[in-house]
């Protein structure tokens, strides 16, 4: 019997474990408890589709895809989540969850169904029989694009985790009642999905799943795997957003007005007698504006923005209106020993008045409750909605510890010169603060970020001498804190750059940009990732989120010159290197220019660019843009200059991916033997840029040898 609207197989499809269907058959009793209380629920019979056969009875050598495709053609999906559901590995989740999440998002119906009563149900409709894990639960939420709503079938009683069943003395009525909670669910998004059938039959006619377009990166994709699968099942809430992102701010710039509920937190003051507590003075302006942050209802201007105004002699009206806001937080901060005074006032930008002002004397010890406290007068007085999780947020503290707190502080803070200090230096403070504080989560994940970074590509550690560090304190931060969404960014950048597991290292962004919003460097680092797989025009509303952050970032324009570069937009992608030229001392906005031009194969522009800064010529990365140019346009004496330069580097060291840069060195020359020689060498390595080798156009001359696709499939990429 086909499904109740044609070109769907299946009204419903059941998705499990296993090892849940084989101990007493939970999921048969399920299934068929639901059939029963269908037929007495629906006027119509509907088709379900479930296997109570592992794999469906498939062969490992058997094309999954094809062999699931038509079934999972249903209009609605139920995955019974389980304790071990959320196995990225598992069958039930890369070859049933993923690929109907993604097949869902480009048919007809769409993964969102309106019903009747004008609220919104998902397709995905979860059947949760065990509490999961937090890990597990973000796991989820990460792939549903969105909190997990489950219709819960768990037995209630303290210490135990095991599924509600109909035989239960005290769930009788409860696994009744809730098997027509899942009845009544199907009905409503049946009934509203018939009707739509007969208001609109001509949407309902053809599958468009059956029309996907070949990608000239990433080949035909029904038969991505895993990890790609993965990443495209992403696409809607990333593409969501981005653009909601991108149109509110759009919008709040284009408004005759600034929005009420906009704020911009400058410098605080450094009010010690000594004048040496500018770090901590910072620390709160960081923490207060952090704070703000995660209020959804206020648009808060981000820290690279205003750092521009510490010792500026602008007025507070002028302030608001180069930075489009309502009002302006000013503070200053003096601690000495064991007490703390905070002052802040809130002024409204259009009367140049004080909206509101306090003044905290505490001691040292209730400085996060000082934090908290300003945070949440200046929501009750812009009327900003904060949800309870939130306000729990607001009030955690990230240590017990004040002197560990002091001295993380000290390693976030920038020199008087405003420049950064140095990896050294805050991998110093960091370790202190760890080894008083061993539970200091903030600590672990920056600590464990400096260390991620002495091997890119401008540092020179070898990938295999601090991997497994970086990876162990990044893990203490997520145990500690598994809700920290800057730990979840780093996490990211880790499983991208040294395991190149392109699964793991979305599931972190996107928990990342969901918990930590107002952390920026979730977005430049998941633009390289878009980037490196080949989802190119998912890149661009992410870049215009960094530029809205901050439009005068060079850095920010010089990664939307790489994104328009990709796109083949050429007038985007020259202003924006116009813009990241006013950087010169920007080390990012310079070689991602250059990279830039070289993706378009514009040799000279990228030689003159990369010429602008002497700081950067011993990079890795530089010296291979630099290598290739000089040979596309003839100075082969300069070239074999870079070039010989490059292969001693790779002696030293595999810090900044030097057999990577010579690879495509002797790729874009054709010289596939030496490409590849340089390529397995790479790899041995595990150099961080290799993640970059699918998109990297001066390897084209060698796409034709068999050996590029093993490569490929060696790092890890899709088919």
């Amino acid at each position: 019997m086909p499904s109740i609207l044609p070109g769907f197989e299946y009204d419903i499809f059941i998705s499990y474990r296993q090892n849940d269907n084989k101990r007493d058959g939970w999921v048969t009793n399920f299934v068929q408890a639901l059939k029963d209380e269908l037929e007495a629920t629906l006027k119509n019979p509907v088709t379900i589709y479930f296997d109570e056969n592992p794999h469906d009875g498939l062969l490992d050598t058997h094309q999954v895809g094809a062999s699931l495709e038509k079934k999972l053609r249903c209009i609605v999906f139920i995955p019974i989540i389980s304790q071990t559901y959320c196995d990225t590995t598992s069958f039930a989740w890369e070859h049933e969850l993923l690929p109907f999440n993604k097949m869902a998002r480009e048919d007809e119906l769409g993964i969102n169904i309106t019903l009747a009563n004008g609220n919104v149900a998902s397709r995905v409709l979860p059947i949760k029989i065990h509490d999961l894990d937090a890990e597990d639960q973000h796991i989820l939420e990460a792939a549903l694009d969105g909190p997990l709503r489950s219709i819960d079938f768990i037995y209630n009683e303290p210490g135990v985790n095991r599924p509600l069943r109909p035989n239960d003395s005290e769930g009788k009525n409860l696994y009744r009642n809730q098997i027509n909670k899942v009845a009544n669910a199907l009905k409503d998004i049946g009934t509203s999905v018939h009707r739509k059938a007969q208001t609109n039959p001509d949407d309902l006619t053809e599958s468009t799943v059956t029309k996907l377009k070949p990608s000239p990166i990433l080949g035909y994709m029904p038969k991505l795997p895993l990890k790609m699968i993965l990443g495209i099942s992403f696409l809607p809430l990333v593409l969501a957003l981005a653009y909601y992102l991108f149109i509110n701010y759009s919008n709040q710039k284009a408004a005759a007005s600034t929005l009420e509920k906009s704020i911009a937190v400058l410098p605080f003051i450094d009010m010690s007698q000594e004048g040496d507590q500018q770090y901590f003075a910072d620390g709160q302006m960081d923490a207060i504006l952090n704070h703000l942050t995660k209020i959804k209802d206020l648009k808060v201007i981000s820290r690279t923005s205003v750092m521009q105004y510490r010792d500026t002699k602008m007025t507070i009206p002028q302030i608001a209106q180069e930075l489009g806001v309502a009002y302006i937080l000013t503070g200053g901060v003096q601690h000495f020993e064991d007490q703390i005074r905070i002052n802040a006032q809130l002024i409204e930008a259009k009367t140049d008045k004080q909206a509101w002002s306090d003044n905290y004397d505490r001691e040292f010890t209730n400085i996060f409750a000082i934090q908290s406290e300003v945070a949440q007068q200046i929501a009750g007085i812009l009327r900003a909605t904060m949800d309870p999780e939130v306000i729990e947020q607001l009030q955690s503290k990230p240590t017990e510890n004040m002197e560990a707190y002091d001295l993380y502080l000290k390693a976030t803070s920038i020199n008087v010169d405003n420049s950064p200090l140095s990896i050294k230096e805050q991998m110093a403070w960091l370790n202190q603060a760890i080894q008083l504080d061993s539970n200091f989560a903030m600590a672990y994940a920056l600590l464990g970020n400096n260390i991620l970074f002495t091997a890119g590509y401008s540092q020179n550690k070898n990938p295999s001498d601090v991997g497994t560090e970086a990876k162990a304190m990044l893990e203490k931060a997520l145990l500690l804190d598994p809700l920290d969404g800057v730990a979840h960014s780093m996490m990211a950048s880790y499983s991208l750059w040294y395991e190149k597991d392109f699964n793991q290292a979305e599931i972190h962004f996107r928990t990342g940009i969901r918990q930590a919003p107002e952390y920026v460097t979730t977005y430049a680092s998941y633009i390289d990732f878009l980037l490196a797989v080949g989802r190119f025009q998912e890149a661009i509303p992410m870049g215009s989120i960094l530029l809205d952050i901050d439009i005068n970032s060079p850095n920010y324009w010089s990664r939307n010159a790489l994104i328009w570069a990709f796109n083949n937009d050429l007038e985007k992608m020259n202003k924006s290197i116009n813009q990241a030229k006013k950087g010169v001392d920007d080390v990012g906005a310079i070689v991602e220019s250059a990279r830039a031009y070289l993706v378009q194969k514009q040799y000279d522009q990228a030689l003159e660019i990369l010429d602008l800064s002497q700081n950067i010529q011993q990079i890795p990365r530089v010296m291979g843009i630099k290598s290739i140019a000089y040979y596309k346009t003839g100075d082969i004496e300069n070239h074999d200059k870079q070039l010989n330069a490059l292969i001693q580097k790779s002696t030293e060291t595999s810090g900044g991916s030097p057999s990577f840069y010579i690879a495509m060195i002797y790729g874009s020359k054709n010289n596939a033997e030496e490409a590849f020689r340089w390529l397995d060498k790479s790899f041995q390595d595990n150099e961080l840029e290799l993640y970059w080798l699918k998109v990297e156009p001066e390897f084209e001359p060698i796409y034709d040898d068999p050996r590029w696709q093993k490569m490929l499939d060696k790092v890890g990429f899709p088919d």
